[in-house]
Formats: C-alpha cells, structure tokens, sequence
C-alpha cells in the first residue's frame, strides 16, 4: 500500500510509528508524539537514509524514506 485510508472517523484505529537510521553514527533520529528529530554528528559529513514505518493495530504498515545529506 502507498498510504492509509479510512473514510469513517469513528473507526480510525492509532497508528505507532518507528524510524530507523541507515547510519546511525551521521545522524540519529527519535520519534517524539508527533515529531522527528534528527541529530548530526559534528565529525563526519555524507549521505545515509531514515526510514520511518506507521503500522495499523492489524498489523499493516506503510513505510517513507527520505535522504539526510551532512555537509
């Protein structure tokens, strides 16, 4: 699936919502409620992807990836 749907408010059931890092020594990600942080690293430049994934209480998930560039 690309996104979540749900057409009766009522039924809307939470999501819960995870990132991961592909190099978590260039940067660090945490979720808090609603909102990302990212943290660099002060000694190291590059490239590396975060992944965050929003899963239904059934179990289905969706997930979005993103680049962080550190210059």
């Amino acid at each position: 699936r690309e996104f979540f749907l749900e057409t009766d408010l009522a039924r809307i059931a939470p999501l819960s919502f995870s990132v991961s890092v592909d190099d978590p020594g260039l940067v660090t990600a945490t979720l808090d409620g609603d909102s990302l942080s990212l943290a660099a690293a002060t000694d190291r430049a590059g490239q590396t992807t975060v992944r965050i994934t929003a899963t239904d209480l059934e179990g289905a998930s969706l997930t979005a990836t993103f680049t962080v560039t550190i210059t």
